[in-house]
Formats: structure tokens, sequence, C-alpha cells
């Protein structure tokens, strides 16, 4: 379902779900931000189960400290209604959620790492990715399967092993729901891959819009990339000024190429936001700024070469751009779509 904000209000919530009961849906999953946590946005809903993947710097304009933030995120997994959690055994956070858990929340982990404590743990190794999609094997009670897909990036391991563990929560067997989540497809604007064959680059475009999440999809890029390479980015404005820096100094380090352009500048200056991530870049060749994001998108498709990946990160799946108190139409797939049309001499061209 459509929604301006990644968790809505909430009568907005509520209406949306009676909407999917109403359809013959029986089962929901739910993407619920940190804001709508805190803000009580989701208080009404009766969670069944909870996934935990990962704490990282983000959001801090609004919590102010990754305390706050964990806080917030602390409040899903103390849902009254709750039966199961499925937690990364990887992040350290996970241990402070464990603690805070009903003792009859039943818990499920995942790790890449062999576990000695009591808590069950679905074990990660021998990933591979390739410029088709990634494969790792997965163990559990003295089980092992092999899993394909065709998703990209070494989180999306993490996102389809916890999605496994979610359907073995609900009653699944353990090579079933491995048989399940190879059928997953890639959800827009989340490691969204296009191309226009072999003689153009790939082109991935992706809603990473902070640090740790710009590095995991550039390392993870890099895995599946033959050729060079390169980025196009930019920083939201009126949000959290202390990650800019930090993503420059990401892309500066893990890309050969770089773009910054407008993400969503809202009320901000744009070269402002631009300076404040050139800060976190020492060395800035093969640092270009094209401002305009459809033309940023199009230079970096139209130079790049074939075998090169081409990350285009921050938007994913928005329809929109925010300047000032406008909402402009702007789709960051739409426009790579144009833009290796353009390449390919079918028009499209951005001016």
């Amino acid at each position: 379902i459509p929604t301006v904000n990644t968790t809505p209000d909430a009568a907005s919530v509520q209406q949306q779900l009676a909407q999917l009961l109403s359809e013959g849906s029986r089962v929901v999953a739910m993407e619920v931000s940190s804001h709508g946590l805190d803000q009580g946005r989701v208080s009404a809903v009766e969670f069944q189960g909870a996934v935990f993947t990962n704490l990282s710097h983000d959001h801090l304009d609004y919590h102010q400290t990754m305390e706050a933030y964990g806080d917030a995120k602390l409040t899903l997994f103390k849902t009254p209604s709750l039966e199961f959690a499925v937690l990364n055994k990887d992040d350290a956070f996970s241990q402070d959620i464990l603690n805070a858990l009903s003792a009859d929340v039943s818990v499920l982990m995942f790790s890449r790492f062999k576990q000695q404590d009591e808590v069950a743990c679905l074990l990660i190794s021998n990933e591979r990715l390739t410029v088709n999609g990634l494969s790792f094997d997965v163990s559990f009670n003295g089980c092992s399967t092999h899993v394909q897909s065709a998703l990209l990036g070494k989180f999306n391991v993490d996102n389809l092993v916890a999605s496994m563990a979610v359907l073995m929560a609900m009653g699944c067997a353990f090579n079933e729901a491995a048989v399940k989540i190879q059928s997953v497809t890639n959800v827009a604007g989340r490691m969204q891959v296009l191309s226009a064959g072999k003689q153009a680059p790939t082109v991935v475009v992706d809603y990473a819009h902070t640090p740790d999440a710009l590095k995991l999809a550039l390392l993870s890029l890099r895995e599946h990339c033959d050729g060079a390479l390169k980025i196009v980015f930019g920083c939201g404005g009126n949000r959290d000024e202390a990650k800019r820096s930090l993503m420059g100094s990401v892309a500066v380090e893990l890309a050969d190429e770089i773009i910054i352009t407008n993400d969503n500048p809202r009320f901000e200056s744009a070269e402002k936001i631009v300076e404040q991530i050139k800060a976190g870049m020492p060395d800035e060749s093969g640092v270009s700024v094209v401002l305009d994001r459809a033309l940023a998108i199009q230079t970096s498709i139209m130079q790049a070469r074939a075998g090169d990946m081409i990350l285009v990160a921050g938007k994913g799946h928005e329809a929109y751009q925010q300047v000032g108190d406008e909402k402009i139409a702007f789709s960051d797939v739409t426009h790579v779509k144009k833009a290796l049309a353009c390449r390919a001499g079918e028009g499209g061209c951005a001016s």
C-alpha cells in the first residue's frame, strides 16, 4: 500500500489494515519506523511477531541520541500481544531487545558465527555474490540447505534469513521456508536493478540514505561489479546534518566516481548541503556536482562503460522531490530508464 511516511498516522494505519482484511488478507508484513513507534502510531496494532536487523546512525535529527533511537525501537518489542521475535545476533542491540522481551515471547536469531548459547539460531555460511544475484547456506538444529536468490546485496541475505525465521515462527518447516524465500523479488526502490543490455552499465536504485546503508550498498555492489563502481547521491534538507560528511566519506572511500546531486533539499540551500557532504571528502578527484538530479543520473549513465555499475542512492521508491514546500513528481527509476534509453539512442534525454 503506498504511503507518504513509512508508518502513517494511527487512523490511517487502522483504515489500511481494515481494507486489507476486507480484501481477504490474513497476514500483514509492515515496516514500522522509529518515528511511528515514538509517536504511538501503531499503539493499537496487535503485532504477533517483530523483526530486528540492525541499529545504525539514522534519524538523530529527531531522536537526538542513539540511546533514544534504540528506546524507540524497543517499543515494538514490548508490545503486549507479541508472540515471537526474530533478531540479528550479530548486532549488539539484540541483547538490549532480549533483556526487554517478556518471558513468554519465543525468540529466533540468525548469525554468521557459530553460537554457544541456548537461543535458537539460524546460521548463515558460504555466501556468494554474483552479477546475477546471491546464494548462501543456512543451517538450523542439524538441518542445512542451500538458497539462491536474484536479489543483490549482502544485507539481503540477512533480510531473506530473517523472513525465513518469521515463516518458521509461524509454523513453516525449515526446508519449506527455505524454498519460499527463494521466490522473493525486489521491493521497488530497494536494490532495484535496471539495465539495457550487455553494452550498457547496470544501474541500481536504492533507498540508502544513511552512512551505514550507503556503505552496505556500495560494499555489496562492489562484490557484484566487474567494472567501475559509480554513485549518484545527495542528502535531504532539514534532516540530520551530522550524517552528510559521513556519507561523503563513505562515498569517496568506496566508489570510483561520484556525482553529488539534490535529494529532497526542502528549505535548505542545495549548495550548503553539497559543501557539508564534501567536508567528508579529503580527496575530491573523481567527484563532481550536478544539482539537477535527472541530469546527474543521465550524466553518470552516459559516461559509464559496459560492465560498470551505478548506484543511484537516497530516494529509492519515492515518486517526488521536495523543494521548499512543493513536492515535484520525480522518480529515480523513471529517470534511469529514460537515461538508458537516451544512451541507446532511443530518446528520453534530459536537457
